[in-house]
């Protein structure tokens, strides 16, 4: 382990690569939580992860700060515990950083890490921002807390995004992670609308892939009974038979 950490920081600093330099650094989660809590190994990664969220060049801070959520989530599910640096360093990151996509980059590691004193800046960023990228997985961060505090809220920006498909399936997604079984009708009706329009093929699409993720076994019958309708559209039926399939994938999570 040592050899590996080794060379991952060296390639973390050097690498000239960027997508080899920044995947080191989800490599090094991998490796600090594949250790005891009181494990040098654990401390080390930790550091250099810390150390490089704060200091390192733009493009590397934020894969550094990823890699500290999901080392963070991979312990936590093994019932370890993560030293409260690690919280405190992404969740100043996410309030200091104003561009979009790094900024989206925290919120999720925030999510990952279950970091629930970071739920009010991360739904008061949601006001701010109107970038959809961002706004999509702060509400998938929330999801990741089980911020149920904020379910009508995100229920409104569902409602609210159907024409703009990327925000629809993070923001239904994170309803799924909620574990709020009322987005399923929702979803259904944006697919299938009761007066009978035609929504965008990107719509449908985001539609789909959301009901897919969420697996609630409650949408199988209203999607079978949309497939087999022949007074709809061919596109709203076909996309019914594509969350179908999502929703009784093989693996145990799709």
């Amino acid at each position: 382990a040592k050899k590996v950490f080794d060379q991952l920081s060296l390639l973390g600093k050097k690498a000239r690569n960027k997508q080899e330099q920044n995947f080191t650094a989800i490599s090094l989660a991998y490796l600090g939580a594949s250790v005891d809590d009181s494990d040098p190994m654990r401390q080390d990664v930790t550091r250099f992860l810390v150390d490089n969220v704060q200091k390192a060049g733009t493009g590397y801070r934020p894969w550094c700060g990823m890699a500290l959520g999901v080392m963070s989530f991979l312990v936590q599910e093994r019932g370890g515990q993560v030293n409260s640096v690690v919280f405190r360093v992404v969740e100043n990151s996410f309030r200091k950083e104003k561009s979009p996509s790094p900024k989206a980059c925290y919120a999720i590691s925030l999510g990952l890490m279950k970091n629930e004193a970071a739920k009010d800046d991360i739904r008061m960023s949601l006001d701010k921002i109107r970038d959809d990228g961002f706004r999509g997985y702060a509400c998938v961060s929330l999801g990741l807390m089980g911020a149920r505090e904020h379910k009508d809220f995100i229920t409104r920006i569902v409602k609210e995004s159907t024409r703009r498909p990327d925000l629809l399936r993070q923001a239904s997604i994170a309803l799924g992670l909620m574990k709020d079984r009322s987005v399923v009708n929702t979803l259904l009706e944006i697919m299938v609308p009761p007066d009978g329009g035609k929504p965008r093929l990107a719509v449908l699409s985001a539609t789909a892939t959301a009901l897919g993720f969420i697996g609630d076994t409650r949408s199988v019958n209203p999607l079978i009974e949309t497939l087999q309708n022949n007074k709809l559209t061919d596109l709203g039926r076909a996309f019914a038979a594509v969350a179908l399939g999502m929703v009784a994938d093989k693996e145990r999570l799709p």
